[in-house]
């Protein structure tokens, strides 16, 4: 279609009526009229919105073919056209309606010149036998809403003993005149047809001649104005376009759109056929109506009509094709914008899952050893899941760049920093959260270790000790029951070798080194084991550990240390004690082969007789 360069800038892709493929309309776009050249318009003349539907072009159902009225080419004394509308015509009382007036009207604006039809209509009404009928004052008011410079005033022709009183229509002058003469002084003679006595050389026959041509060659143009023009609203209507799905259905509606205009019967028509037709009415104009001003000015009226139908053509695909190319943006973009949503849920569910997890872990090492082997696994699949996102980073940063020009773009770079912030500070926190979680499994572990020795060390002790008491209570007894034995035969005979025996029992028990509480070399070696494995846990440790656990967020990590600190300190002072008691024993004790000749009678101080089995007196 051929259109003035510059209407539109820039060019997209269209589906055509007959195959899939992307085209640039300014190098293949088929003109309306195919095979026929752009047709010429006269200098003043400009494209018109005439998009109001004209009715049937059946010459058997409108006023115009009717001869209701005629557009006689005339001009009032100020050069505006003047339409005649004869009201004792038979056409006023049978089924003519005010929507068809309304039509014929604006069939007569539509066609006469550019700067004739700015100055608007003069419409003179034969009401010299029957009086306007209402239908017409409603058709005027019709066509001063859509169009209200069309008319601009409505001149009534009556008979002096006429006192018919018009209706007024707003924004239109109305005049009565009573007599030809009075006419005259609105339009010269030659201005008016032979209907109102003028000399007009050229009559009704004449036009209804033209228009039977004319009409229904402008109500297709009309329809197909019409059609056009609601397309382009169409497309300017706002449209859901937040999601794949909505931009998709877009793309289909819009292609769909096109496929109804583009194949609509009339402007089909009018592709093979408006060229042909116009080159028709031009003959038929300067064959038969050379001398005729006005019938040029229609011809050439309805030429730039057909223009301006080419025009709204050009401008449908144009912005179709634009509008097509913001929609596949919106798809990439839309697109993009679901798989950051994917990345974003993943990271608000299952991350936060993993964080929480980690950050209210009980205080077992074993536990903790688990979600630690989970937990970096986690991130490892983080961390692949941040790899792709910054590749989709970059794709949106160039997708970004292609649609600079499209106001959703600045919303999407909005919506991309909003996900790379967010997605960084995730990150950093689970990072943070995995290096806790490390120094965490390292201070129970310690923690562990150190309160299993001392629970394993206490235990051992508080053993050692219920032995010691249990051999003391035995001896004790022992002790007390041979005191009493003795003490019986001192009754019937005292006997001085079973009173030293005793002494020797009695001192020899009261010693700390009886074979029964004394300490073994097993138990002062596991003793010493003991103390060996505590400087694995030795103060300067628990130290560098505690260090670890203040770093911790929460109480948890000193609540782990505090609780070992208090126990080792427990176990290490009894096994302090208990090695020191050994140290003393060993100390006080003879040499282990002379353990049975410590204790002894000093011969020198005793001095007491006894008899020997043998009949000899001894001193003892």
């Amino acid at each position: 279609m051929a259109v003035p360069d510059g209407d539109q800038p820039g060019s997209a892709s269209i589906t055509s009526r007959n195959s899939q493929q992307t085209q640039k309309p300014s190098q293949t776009d088929t003109p309306l009229v195919a095979g026929t050249q752009k047709t010429s318009r006269p200098p003043s003349a400009r494209p018109r919105p005439d998009h109001l539907p004209l009715g049937s072009p059946d010459p058997g159902a409108h006023p115009l073919y009717l001869g209701v009225a005629s557009l006689t080419g005339g001009r009032d004394r100020t050069g505006r056209a003047v339409v005649e509308l004869y009201g004792d015509h038979p056409g006023w009382r049978t089924a003519v309606t005010s929507q068809e007036i309304f039509q014929m009207l604006l069939y007569f604006h539509s066609i006469t010149r550019t700067e004739i039809r700015d100055s608007g209509m003069t419409l003179v009404f034969d009401a010299r036998k029957t009086n306007p009928q209402p239908h017409l004052y409603k058709a005027l008011m019709t066509l001063q809403e859509q169009r209200p410079q069309a008319v601009s005033s409505l001149v009534l022709l009556v008979d002096k003993e006429n006192n018919f009183r018009p209706e007024r229509c707003p924004g239109i002058q109305t005049d009565i005149v009573t007599s030809v003469k009075s006419l005259l002084k609105l339009a010269e003679a030659s201005q008016l047809s032979s209907h109102l006595d003028g000399t007009l050389s050229h009559g009704n026959v004449d036009w209804k001649e033209l228009h039977q041509k004319l009409f229904p060659f402008v109500y297709d143009l009309h329809v197909a104005s019409s059609l056009l023009l609601r397309a382009i609203s169409k497309l300017e209507e706002p449209r859901r376009t937040d999601t794949v799905q909505g931009v998709q259905q877009c793309m289909i509606d819009q292609r769909t759109l096109m496929r109804d205009v583009l194949e609509d019967s009339r402007l089909v028509s009018l592709q093979r056929e408006g060229g042909a037709i116009l080159a028709r009415l031009r003959k038929e104009r300067d064959l038969k109506y050379p001398h005729c001003e006005d019938f040029s000015d229609a011809v050439d009226s309805v030429t730039g009509l057909y223009n301006h139908v080419e025009e709204q053509a050009h401008v449908l695909v144009q912005r179709s094709n634009v509008s097509l190319e913001h929609l596949e943006y919106l798809l990439q973009l839309r697109e993009m914008e679901g798989h950051f949503t994917q990345i974003q849920q993943w990271f608000n569910e299952e991350g936060e899952h993993h964080l929480l997890e980690a950050e209210s872990v009980e205080d077992s090492g074993d536990r903790m050893e688990q979600i630690l082997n989970s937990f970096t696994g986690f991130l490892i699949e983080a961390n692949d899941r941040r790899h792709h996102a910054m590749s989709l980073v970059s794709e949106a940063e160039q997708l970004q760049q292609r649609g600079i020009s499209y106001p959703e773009t600045e919303a999407f770079r909005d919506f991309v920093c909003t996900f790379k912030s967010g997605l960084e500070d995730f990150l950093c926190r689970a990072e943070a959260c995995g290096r806790e979680l490390q120094i965490m499994v390292n201070v129970c572990d310690f923690c562990e270790q150190a309160t299993a020795l001392a629970s394993e060390c206490i235990d051992y002790l508080d053993q050692c000790q219920s032995r010691i008491h249990a051999v003391q209570d035995l001896e004790s007894a022992s002790q007390v029951k041979q005191r009493d034995t003795l003490l019986q035969n001192q009754d019937s005979s005292p006997n001085i070798a079973s009173l030293c025996q005793f002494d020797i029992h009695t001192e020899q028990g009261s010693h700390p080194a009886t074979t029964g509480v004394s300490p073994s070399c097993t138990d002062s070696s596991i003793l010493q084991a003991f103390h060996d494995r505590f400087q694995q846990f030795s103060p300067e440790k628990f130290q560098e550990v505690k260090a670890q656990a203040s770093f911790l967020q929460g109480s948890r990590g000193m609540r782990v240390w505090n609780f070992a600190w208090l126990r080792c300190q427990e176990a290490w002072q009894q096994l302090q004690e208990r090695m020191q008691n050994v140290d003393e024993v060993y100390h006080q004790q003879p040499d282990s082969s002379s353990w049975c000749e410590g204790h002894f009678v000093d011969v020198v101080s005793t001095n007491v007789q006894t008899t020997s089995p043998g009949g000899h007196n001894l001193v003892v």
